[in-house]
């Protein structure tokens, strides 16, 4: 993606209009948090971006979870994340398209190697173990701005998402998306 914002604020911790969750039709809850990464990317009419929440242990997002509202933080900060590039002046008029909510799992990975790899594919694995870990926006063709080395129409998987394409250009089995 293009550009990325980190430790970016919400809420009244930001001193501006506080950041507003429906509740029910006639209630309203007031957030406010940091958020640890967004990054967005700029075309001529449009703003995608995703939220990034960097975590030091294993952590997947569960749609399960989501549904029953015990693991909501990445889709709040995605809201809010909307709210602060949408009062942006330089997106004024472009749509705002959420591509994705991601963990970055930072950790040390181990891989096991046999030794028969050569360095190229250790390297692979690697990036794969690194990768962020979350849900993808299908639409708007989000996963090649996502990562550069999707491509719809192949068998393809990124290195910066959990994403692949099969060879006839359909979301992988592994790949979760919205």
């Amino acid at each position: 993606m293009g550009k990325t914002n980190f430790e970016k604020k919400f809420g009244n911790q930001t001193k501006s209009e506080e950041t507003w969750i429906p509740v029910t039709e006639t209630e309203r809850m007031a957030i406010q948090g940091v958020i640890d990464r967004i990054d967005y990317l700029e075309t001529e009419d449009t703003v995608l971006f995703r939220v990034i929440d960097y975590k030091t242990g294993h952590s997947e997002v569960n749609l399960d979870q989501v549904y029953y509202g015990l693991q909501l933080q990445l889709f709040l900060y995605l809201s809010a994340a909307k709210e602060i590039l949408a009062s942006d002046e330089n997106f004024r008029g472009k749509r705002l398209i959420p591509a994705g909510v991601y963990y970055y799992n930072m950790n040390d990975p181990v891989l096991e190697n046999d030794f028969s790899e050569d360095d190229s594919e250790v390297g692979k694995k690697l990036f794969k173990e690194l990768r962020m870990k979350g849900i993808t926006n299908y639409e708007e063709q989000v996963p090649e701005h996502t990562d550069h080395n999707l491509t719809r129409n192949e068998k393809s998987e990124s290195d910066v998402i959990g994403f692949d394409y099969t060879a006839k250009g359909e979301v992988g089995r592994y790949s979760k998306t919205i």
